[in-house]
């Protein structure tokens, strides 16, 4: 039931991380994305997509994965959905810094 649950929570969250505005209490806040409009953007709208599925995938493999692997995927598969974003606001806000660079010159 607990598992249930959590993709509920996870599908809704997924549904409304795109809409957070830029702010430092909610969503994923790390230096790339507060510093960068598109880049909070582009990592809530991917960070959407992922807690989305990844809802989905929990919801649906709550009624039939066993209890033990189900907690070990879940765990495996939240630290992939929770690192994606932030590895790719990285990598975006590094190519707008570099873009940046660039045009200065």
């Amino acid at each position: 039931m607990v598992q249930l649950l959590l993709g509920v929570m996870f599908v809704f969250l997924g549904n409304m991380m795109p809409k957070f505005k830029s702010n430092f209490f909610i969503g994923i806040k790390n230096p790339w994305t507060l510093s960068n409009s598109d880049v909070w953007n582009k990592t809530h709208r991917l960070a959407g997509i992922l807690f989305f599925w990844f809802g989905i995938v929990t919801i649906l493999t709550s009624f039939w994965v066993p209890e033990t692997i189900l907690f070990w995927g879940f765990m495996i598969f939240l630290f992939i959905v929770c690192i994606i974003p932030n590895v790719m606001s990285y990598i975006w806000y590094r190519n707008i810094v570099k873009n940046a660079g660039q045009e200065k010159e």
